[in-house]
């Protein structure tokens, strides 16, 4: 009797054990299998902070590409001219009225490329004029053209020259583009290359017209010499010049400012390079006409180059601060336009 009434206690006493048997077996398996899943986690998912129950397995780590050239170049650009529209809408009057005539001769325009492109003196302009040149069609490789060819006798059709109905329709359908550089920097270029260097100086009888008349009216107790040569005009007596408001209206192209010669308010520019940045930039607009494989923009040792730069504060050091804050207003839209900075110089 005894033996009947242990029996089902020993059948439930080994239940018992296999289950708890069961349960550890499924406590071992499911800490192995947390461990295995932590360790087993991929690089290409990840977890948010140190919690491992809150994988992310559907997000991917990934490092946003590095942007091309081109990417770099379009952000630039649209920056740039942004930059002028916003400038152009403070200074309505820049948009008002026809293109200066002055802008129309300083406007060549490539049939090739459907391409046009506004030339400013010491910006540059001699080689993008020896790379028009070639574009258009010229018969010499692009460092054999010389300064004279690119300045003189370029071939290449300026917009002044088509009738005003073509000249409209070349504005509205080609891709237009300019060359700006720091306005005191190019002033000093243009002193430098235009006075300065007497070799250059001699041989164009156009600027020895500029030396007489400066001479005459700026320079102190002048001699019968420097009146009837005009040589040696210096620094200061050329700021005078410029700082005339008497002689604004008959500025030559070298120092006329750069918003009166590419009208850049009236003219919806494709494309604003400049100076400083010139190598990339032209690189970023020959690509964009498609004939980057063709040409190359020239090194800097092909054009007219000047110190401009390493000398600047030499030269700008002879001048008042009176006389320098003159100057900046004679060229401070063009600072403003093109997003330079206002000279550390006052």
């Amino acid at each position: 009797m005894t033996r009947l009434k242990s029996a089902p206690f020993a059948i439930c006493l080994n239940m018992l054990r296999n289950t708890k048997s069961i349960l550890a077996i499924c406590l071992a398996l499911s800490l192995f299998g947390i461990m295995f899943a932590t360790t087993r986690q991929s690089p290409a998912v990840f977890r948010y902070g140190d919690n491992p129950y809150l994988l992310a397995r559907d997000v991917i780590r990934t490092e946003p590409p590095p942007k091309s050239f081109m990417e770099l170049q379009e952000i630039e650009q649209k920056s740039r001219l942004k930059h002028l529209r916003q400038v152009c809408s403070e200074h309505k009057e820049l948009s008002e009225g026809p293109i200066r005539q002055e802008t129309a001769d300083h406007i060549y325009v490539n049939y090739n490329i459907k391409g046009i492109y506004c030339y400013i003196p010491k910006v540059a302009c001699s080689n993008w004029k020896r790379v028009m040149m070639v574009l258009d069609g010229y018969p010499k490789h692009i460092n054999d053209i010389t300064g004279w060819e690119a300045h003189e006798n370029n071939g290449m059709t300026l917009l002044s020259s088509l009738p005003l109905e073509e000249q409209s329709a070349v504005l509205a359908n080609f891709t237009k583009f300019m060359v700006a550089r720091d306005p005191f920097v190019r002033i000093l270029s243009a002193y430098k290359n235009k006075f300065e260097d007497l070799v250059e100086y001699d041989s164009k009888v156009h600027f020895q017209y500029y030396g007489k008349l400066i001479m005459q009216l700026y320079r102190r107790k002048p001699t019968r010499m420097n009146l009837a040569t005009g040589r040696g005009v210096r620094w200061p007596e050329f700021v005078a010049y410029l700082t005339d408001p008497e002689q604004r209206l008959a500025f030559e192209n070298h120092w006329q400012d750069m918003k009166s010669i590419c009208s850049p308010c009236k003219i919806n520019y494709d494309y604003i390079a400049k100076l400083e940045t010139i190598k990339d930039d032209s690189e970023f607009i020959l690509r964009n006409f498609n004939v980057s494989d063709e040409i190359t923009f020239p090194e800097a040792h092909n054009s007219n180059p000047t110190d401009s730069k390493n000398q600047y504060y030499r030269y700008y050091d002879q001048l008042t601060l009176g006389v320098i804050k003159k100057l900046w207003n004679v060229y401070k839209l063009d600072f403003e336009l093109f997003g330079y900075p206002k000279p550390d110089l006052f």
